[in-house]
């Protein structure tokens, strides 16, 4: 039995989803010509075109993507450290706020 190549980085399946069609490269561009920033679905030999001045001279761009390993969000262990650090930015707050009031009482 000979198992379908997995999906490559940066395409995504003709049908939108992973698998049975051919991949299309979906790719983030800049038109030198005015700087216009776009992601295209590119098929070769099809060359892009600016949306807005419909250029040609494209510089293609690194696209970053990040992806999780849990359906369900953080980990338990991530939530609580960043429930702390949460925590002790909103006590820095409020000391910082209550240190401004104080001063500016003192002022009057």
């Amino acid at each position: 039995m000979r198992w379908p190549a997995p999906p490559l980085a940066g395409f995504i399946a003709a049908d939108g989803e992973s698998g049975e069609n051919e991949a299309v490269p979906l790719f983030d561009f800049r038109c030198r010509a005015c700087g216009e920033v776009f992601e295209a679905l590119v098929r070769p030999p099809v060359v892009p075109g600016c949306p807005a001045c419909a250029a040609t001279d494209l510089e293609r761009l690194v696209t970053g993507f990040s992806f999780s390993v849990r359906t369900g969000g953080l980990s338990p262990a991530a939530r609580r450290a960043v429930q702390k650090q949460q925590h002790a930015q909103r006590r820095d707050q409020a000391a910082f706020q209550h240190e401004i009031e104080k001063k500016h009482l003192d002022d009057d």
